[in-house]
């Protein structure tokens, strides 16, 4: 089973690398679980490419206006990966490992 996790990122720099240790341990939890994972991530800054190309994971170049084009795009790049299921997730947004598997 293959899960994306998606992120539209924008600015807030210092949350962002916050936001990065909740996903490593998201995805950590999901293959843990037997399951592929992958993040994909949205954006048009150098410092967020920086970060997820640092974390292996799969950047989306896209401007943050329509900011629905954004999410879009970064969704249309999950499901053309193969994602059974598509997990959405705002930069502004953190869950444990200990929730995911409630579910």
């Amino acid at each position: 089973m293959r899960i994306a996790v998606c992120s539209a990122v924008y600015q807030r720099y210092a949350l962002g690398l916050l936001w990065w240790h909740g996903i490593v341990r998201i995805l950590t939890a999901f293959r843990e679980a037997g399951m592929e994972a992958q993040a994909f991530v949205g954006g048009d800054e150098s410092f967020h490419r920086k970060l997820c190309i640092q974390h292996n994971q799969t950047w989306v170049e896209a401007e943050n206006h329509p900011l629905g084009h954004k999410w879009n795009t970064v969704v249309q790049a999950a499901l053309g990966w193969g994602a059974d299921y598509v997990f959405i997730l705002g930069m502004d947004d953190f869950l444990t490992p200990s929730l995911l598997r409630q579910y």
